[in-house]
């Protein structure tokens, strides 16, 4: 299957109402593409949501039945809550992807583009390299320099240079380099000292 390219955190399947004495019931089917852990789109089995009217109640309540507590479950709990969820939209050739921080190799400039490489390639994004780094504090993600901010969840290894930089290599193969300035904070990140 295709990745998701939507901008919407779900589509609306079909839906069936009906009244059980003074509570109308809503039983919507929803499909999720967003809150998949593998790297392809799947379906949430069934997600019913029940509206029920009832005159006394002060707020909104929601209750959330489920047999087991899924990655799927507490992705739509945050979801729900309106947080612990961060996602970041990704470009390419008008096609719009719905990014996770998992997603996320490293962002970079290029020009005066915001661009992230990501498990499903380059990909543009409209933010700003300081929005992302403020957005994604406490996810693993270091500054390692000027115009780059790096995922240190997919970084296997880090080799010192004699000028003071370091090269970091990730997981995909690839490598990008943290300049002499950012190497302190990575240490720091790394909890490995030394200046």
């Amino acid at each position: 299957m295709r990745p998701c390219l939507c901008k919407v955190f779900f589509y609306v399947r079909k839906s069936v109402s009906y009244v059980e004495g003074d509570t109308t019931y809503v039983a919507i089917y929803l499909f999720f593409p967003n809150i998949c852990n593998n790297k392809s789109v799947r379906e949430v089995e069934v997600v019913k949501i029940h509206l029920e009217l009832d005159p006394s109640q002060d707020e909104i309540e929601i209750i959330v039945k489920t047999k087991e507590v899924t990655d799927e479950v507490q992705h739509l709990l945050k979801r729900i809550e309106g947080g612990g969820v961060k996602q970041i939209v990704g470009i390419s050739e008008q096609q719009y992807y719905l990014l996770e921080p998992k997603d996320i190799y490293w962002f970079y400039a290029e020009g005066r583009k915001i661009m992230a490489q990501t498990t499903k390639g380059s990909l543009e994004v409209k933010s700003r390299l300081y929005e992302l780094e403020t957005k994604l504090q406490g996810d693993r993600f270091v500054r390692f320099s000027k115009s780059t901010l790096a995922n240190l969840q997919y970084v296997t290894s880090f080799e010192m240079s004699f000028s003071g930089s370091m090269c970091a290599h990730f997981s995909n193969g690839m490598k990008e380099y943290v300049s002499r300035k950012y190497v302190p904070l990575i240490k720091e990140a790394l909890n490995i000292g030394g200046g």
